[in-house]
């Protein structure tokens, strides 16, 4: 039951009511036993124990994005870190064991559609470098965007990534690219 209590109201501005609800506290209700289903999480980190520690550069504009799945990759027991365009991406390449540095590197998340450098002239730049000998091995890159239509799927297949998926996605749809990849078995998704 509430009551109000006050209301006030101003001519193209809108109304603000105030009220109370009268109410009892109850008691807390002790846990029961919760029913076991297995866990995404749990099938996610055993497709990934076989590989060892994978170590994945997140390429997103979307700080909040780019944070919240580095967040989810380090819970599956991934190393991740996050930049923020093509370029930033290009430069921490630099410090790996693909071209100048020893930083480990397993594979690379990609948004397509990003500010400063977009992920399709990332991908290419990378193909080049790779080909032109001046970087070490070949890169997995999984292609991410909204855009999902077979044109866009198209567009990242020929700037050279090796698979997509589409955003908005779980976690437990991207590690099976993930590690199908990282083994090798290269496909067209």
């Amino acid at each position: 039951m509430f009551n109000v209590v006050g209301m006030t109201s101003n001519a193209g501005v809108g109304s603000k009511f105030s009220f109370y609800i009268k109410s009892r506290r109850g008691e807390a209700k002790r846990a029961t036993k919760a029913l076991m289903l297995p866990s995404p999480i749990g099938d996610v980190r055993q497709n990934l124990a076989e590989l060892g520690t994978i170590s994945v550069l997140v390429v997103e504009d979307n700080i909040t994005n780019q944070k919240i799945l580095c967040k989810q990759l380090t819970k599956v027991g991934c190393k991740a870190i996050g930049v923020g365009d093509g370029k930033q991406a290009l430069d921490w390449i630099k410090n790996t064991k693909h071209w100048e540095g020893m930083e480990p590197l397993s594979i690379i998340l990609m948004d397509v559609e990003m500010p400063v450098m977009d992920g399709l002239t990332c991908t290419r730049r990378i193909r080049e470098l790779e080909s032109l000998g001046e970087m070490n091995g070949h890169i997995p890159i999984i292609g991410t965007s909204a855009n999902a239509r077979s044109a866009q799927v198209e567009d990242i297949l020929q700037a050279g990534m090796d698979a997509s998926i589409s955003k908005p996605f779980r976690i437990s749809e991207l590690i099976p690219k993930m590690v199908t990849l990282l083994k090798g078995d290269y496909f067209i998704p």
